[in-house]
């Protein structure tokens, strides 16, 4: 069994584990519309419960002795003091020594009454309570503000979003993720019935910031697993995919590490002071950061697939993937009891007279060519030197079946009409020439320095563990052909660059290169591309 580095996260990064977060994209939708739902619903029968300096009141304020129930206390002496409609009156404790109380607005008769409730609660004088009136408009003002701000907001970061990535739908869809975050997180405090303070507003802004960071995140990882798309033989939804699993466990840490802080606050205003700012702010900041993180993954990023994949050109790219891979799955030997075997796979025992190669489980027997692949290539730390993780391909290829399963992914991603087949020194010519064979066509050897006899084109490259050349017959192919390049691995792309650089000089066409596996991080794409290579193709990628 191929050696593979262990780890929850590795295996998300490289694709060995893999979840549909954009294919199941449906029931995020409805997960997220059920809750917006719920929000609105909320908003309309109970309506948010506005503090003070929203809807205006009297704020009193008063020397106390700040006891486990002075709130207690000084709550009930308001609310019976007299006056109707006190049951919202809050209660703070400022400090230790301290006390202030909000209720709805009160006429002068109303306000002597509660404020002499509140002396004789806290133990002062009736001077000591202080008083101030608070007007709604002040509230009215503020929320006006608000809401232009945030439009004036929404509308730079689409712009931002746009000019960064250079993808308007990259704008629409993260404009769509927040404004989902602020109407759940809204409707949170509605059927809470937490009270809403400029603390909560403060909470909010915080929270569209870190909602926007975390869907930036996922759409960088988005844009640079689809820069390349016409060169790969994965869709622009499975891309987005794979940019989402490769990012959830950062996603996930981050949310936890601000999340318990964050739960620390709403538990101290909640259940210790009573209420307050802590509680207001807290709650936005704990369903805000919560809320933002599932939507950068559940709706941003599956939305604006959905929304590329209706593209022209994205459309057709999907096409040509998923007939590439119809040819792939006609061609496909068929899997028996010992290919399963090589790979690891448990077997359960075979019926009584049943043959032994149709003993597979029904899961086993759709165990798809690139596990099998993966699952023969295993990894050698620090070969040929200190530094460099080696792909050992030897067991693959002492695996028949993974061996042909290999030849047939290659040979299935191979365009139409090749003329000519090149192979690359020395383990290239394994896979080079078998695929020339299946496609009927000639097997070009590209080979180090002193093996070619005739006059040779030649060209130097670095490796990642030192520096090589390459050479080609000059007359090895006819000028005009069409040509792809067959190699096994494909890291930092200095040995396929040196050939296509070689194919250059004879004046050929160099349709594709195709690899059994790319190394992703090394930059080995962008090199092919800078050198001319109009598409990559790879059975894996890792």
């Amino acid at each position: 069994m191929a050696e593979r580095r262990s780890g929850f996260a590795h295996a998300l990064y490289t694709g060995e584990i893999s979840y549909s977060f954009v294919g199941r994209r449906r029931i995020w939708y409805t997960l997220s519309a059920v809750l917006i739902a719920v929000s609105i619903i909320g908003l309309l029968v109970r309506g948010l419960n506005l503090g003070i300096d929203f809807r205006g009141g009297v704020e009193f304020n008063s020397p106390a002795q700040v006891t486990t129930s002075t709130i207690d206390t000084v709550r009930q002496a308001v609310t019976s003091s007299g006056p109707s409609d006190l049951d919202g009156t809050e209660v703070v404790t400022v400090g230790s020594n301290h006390v202030r109380v909000q209720t709805r607005p009160l006429n002068p008769q109303e306000t002597v009454t509660v404020r002499e409730a509140i002396a004789k609660a806290t133990g002062s004088s009736n001077d000591a309570v202080t008083y101030s009136n608070v007007g709604a408009q002040w509230g009215r003002q503020i929320t006006i503000k608000g809401l232009q701000a945030l439009a004036v907001f929404l509308a730079l970061v689409m712009i931002l979003i746009w000019i960064y990535f250079r993808d308007w739908k990259m704008s629409v869809s993260a404009i769509v993720a927040l404004i989902h975050d602020i109407i759940i997180t809204v409707g949170v405090y509605a059927l809470v019935g937490f009270t809403v303070t400029p603390s909560t507003l403060i909470g909010v802004l915080t929270i569209l910031g870190y909602s926007l960071y975390d869907t930036v995140v996922v759409f960088d990882k988005v844009r640079e697993n689809t820069s390349h798309l016409e060169g790969t033989d994965i869709t622009y939804s499975e891309g987005a995919n794979r940019a989402v699993n490769q990012v959830l466990v950062r996603s996930i840490n981050t949310t936890i590490i601000g999340v318990l802080p964050v739960a620390a606050l709403l538990f101290a205003g909640a259940f210790l002071l009573g209420s307050g700012p802590l509680e207001d702010l807290g709650l936005a900041l704990f369903v805000g950061m919560i809320i933002g993180a599932y939507s950068s993954i559940f709706i941003a990023t599956p939305l604006l697939a959905q929304m590329r994949e209706r593209e022209p050109a994205i459309r057709k790219h999907t096409e040509a993937v998923n007939r590439r891979r119809a040819k792939a799955a006609q061609s496909a030997p068929k899997v028996s009891a010992q290919t399963v075997a090589a790979a690891g796979h448990r077997r359960r025992r075979p019926a009584r007279g049943r043959p032994a190669d149709e003993y597979l489980e029904e899961d086993e027997m759709t165990t798809s060519r690139t596990d099998l692949i993966a699952g023969l290539i295993r990894s050698v730390p620090d070969f040929p030197k200190p530094g460099v993780d080696f792909k050992d391909i030897t067991p693959l290829l002492g695996s028949p079946q993974g061996f042909d399963a290999a030849i047939s992914e290659l040979v299935a991603g191979a365009p139409d009409d090749i003329d000519v087949v090149v192979g690359i020194e020395a383990r290239g010519f394994v896979f080079a020439a078998p695929v020339a064979l299946s496609l009927k066509v000639g097997f070009v050897p590209v080979r180090k320095p002193g093996k070619l006899p005739c006059e040779v084109f030649s060209k130097s490259f670095d490796l990642e563990y030192g520096a090589e050349t390459l050479t080609i017959h000059r007359d090895a192919i006819p000028a005009g052909s069409r040509v792809m390049i067959v190699d096994d691995i494909l890291a930092t792309g200095g040995t396929l660059a040196a050939t296509a650089a070689l194919l250059a000089d004879l004046d050929v066409e160099l349709v594709q290169a195709s690899v059994l596996m790319e190394l992703e991080g090394l930059g080995g794409r962008e090199a092919l591309a800078d050198a001319g290579v109009p598409r990559v193709s790879a059975v894996l990628r890792g």
